[in-house]
């Protein structure tokens, strides 16, 4: 397996440990965004519109944006849905059941430093594979 050094032919060593742990999850995240691209354009649906297929401006306070999913949407994720649900293991199914568990633990620990700075997301109450009732929040996070 190439190191990042390689596969961004960077000449100089990395400024610190961090750094370099912070663009390989930079570079693996694009990876993984762009892989999921490749299978939703066959739909003609790119990343950002997988959930969201309306959004309407709410009528008493124009910053709010109610962004819901119409039938057709909902139809069209349903047809994907064998796919995107393979996506993640054709992806990651690599790695065993103890790499997986402690790459989540690595993740969720990384962001605890980002998350003390950033608001926290709109709790999403949706059990089940995915929330299909199409109702959503003013915020656009599922109802």
């Amino acid at each position: 397996m190439a190191g990042l050094k390689l596969e961004i032919a960077q000449e100089p060593a990395f400024f610190s440990v961090e750094e370099e742990a912070l663009l390989n999850l930079l570079r693996t995240s694009d990876c993984l965004h762009r892989a999921f691209h490749l299978k939703t354009r066959d739909w003609g649906v790119t990343s950002t519109q997988y959930n969201v297929v309306r959004q309407q401006r709410d009528r008493h306070d124009r910053r709010v944006v109610w962004t819901q999913i119409s039938q057709t949407g909902l139809e069209l994720l349903k047809e994907m849905d064998p796919v995107i649900q393979q996506l993640p293991i054709d992806l990651l199914g690599h790695l065993d059941k103890a790499e997986l568990a402690e790459l989540i633990r690595l993740l969720e620990l990384a962001r605890t430093r980002s998350e003390e700075s950033t608001a926290p997301l709109a709790p999403v109450s949706c059990t089940g594979e995915r929330c299909r009732d199409g109702q959503t929040t003013a915020n656009g996070a599922p109802k």
